[in-house]
């Protein structure tokens, strides 16, 4: 008989990027995280559409009214799921890396989740591809019949 041993972690936080506002162009794994977390931290640029995805029970907190790396270290540290959310690609927002930086100094584990990024979404939403099999597509010199 094989036993298995668990181990106490300490909860990761995940950086959510939710793309352009669209509900239907959050990734799956976004929308499971969103889910599961017990602190949400959002601000005034994330419709509330996208909330619908945060469980009943969750904690949602605006990032204006808290130091959110503390935040996000604490409810880590205490063994809860956090979800801070940026619109578009996380990563193609400034203050996701320093939130990154400042949780990995925390030593707290860090799950960057890429959202569909918002040049891109409202290329697609013009019905204007981003790439071709040539390469990309420079929307300024792209001739277009709008």
């Amino acid at each position: 008989m094989v036993t298995r041993r668990t181990k106490k972690t300490l909860a990761s936080v995940s950086v959510i990027g939710v793309g352009p506002g669209d509900e239907a162009l959050l990734t799956h794994r976004a929308t499971h995280l969103i889910h599961a977390a017990d602190l949400v931290v959002t601000d005034e640029s994330i419709p509330e559409a996208l909330l619908v995805h945060v469980h009943p029970d969750a904690e949602v907190r605006n990032a204006e009214e808290l130091d959110v790396v503390a935040a996000l270290v604490t409810a880590s540290r205490e063994g809860r799921r956090a979800a801070r959310l940026f619109r578009g690609d996380a990563y193609q927002n400034p203050g996701a890396v320093g939130l990154v930086e400042g949780l990995a100094r925390a030593k707290v584990g860090v799950e960057v989740v890429p959202g569909v990024g918002l040049a891109m979404a409202t290329a697609s939403y013009a019905g204007a591809p981003g790439t071709t099999e040539f390469g990309a597509v420079s929307l300024i010199s792209a001739d277009f019949d709008w």
